[in-house]
């Protein structure tokens, strides 16, 4: 039996395809309105340029900018914020801005990287701090009452076989705060201060000097 509902098709002589685009409608009059409404979405939408199109270039700046996808029109114009407590290397941000602007890159596409990166460093930051506080708790309970004195002994022997350099490259890759490393260095100080060497009795290394060693490791010992 056939379908009651598309009963007006009968009436045309439509081809395979043309009958079952139509077969959605109930009646001529529904199907012109469809095709109306089709027409309509058809006017708002964007054709995308062939990829041998002169003017590919030009067409899809246009179709960004009327959709809102388009680059500030100079990188100093991207806004975006770095945490005070999340280091920002300048010349680094501004690296990334010209490389935003070249990829024609949106601001909030942009503040949005950005906001994704603070999150890592900050994660990253605050494992770094976890890891100092272990170590430096650790060394305490090793140390004892003595904690001041070895330490201030490792910072001096590094310093004066070591020198500036390496304390900084210790600091900057965080193996300062390695407790095996610092337990290797105090043993070598202290053997070299056994041995008659005026590590210990010379100008003490300053907290600048020694940086490898955090703030923490400046503290006193929890009485």
């Amino acid at each position: 039996m056939a379908d009651e509902t598309h009963e007006w098709l009968d009436q045309y002589e439509l081809a395979d395809e043309e009958r079952n685009a139509l077969s959605k409608y109930d009646s001529p009059e529904a199907a012109i309105k469809g095709a109306a409404n089709a027409q309509k979405m058809l006017g708002n939408s964007i054709r995308l340029p062939k990829e041998d199109d002169d003017n590919r270039d030009e067409t899809i700046a246009d179709i960004k900018a009327k959709i809102g996808l388009t680059a500030p029109e100079s990188p100093d114009e991207y806004d975006f914020e770095i945490p005070e407590d999340i280091p920002a290397d300048q010349d680094y941000l501004a690296t990334v801005r010209e490389a935003a602007h070249k990829a024609g890159i949106t601001n909030e596409q942009l503040k949005t990287l950005v906001e994704s990166n603070n999150e890592f460093v900050a994660a990253r930051l605050k494992a770094q701090q976890d890891q100092t506080q272990q170590a430096e708790q650790q060394l305490k309970s090793e140390f004892g009452d003595q904690f001041d004195q070895k330490m201030e002994l490792t910072k001096r022997w590094l310093m004066n076989e070591g020198g500036k350099e390496l304390a900084e490259e210790l600091e900057a890759t965080g193996l300062g705060n390695n407790p095996n490393l610092i337990r290797f260095l105090f043993k070598n100080a202290e053997k070299i201060e056994g041995e008659g060497s005026t590590v210990a009795s010379d100008s003490p290394a300053t907290k600048d000097e020694a940086g490898f060693l955090t703030d923490e490791f400046y503290s006193k010992p929890e009485k």
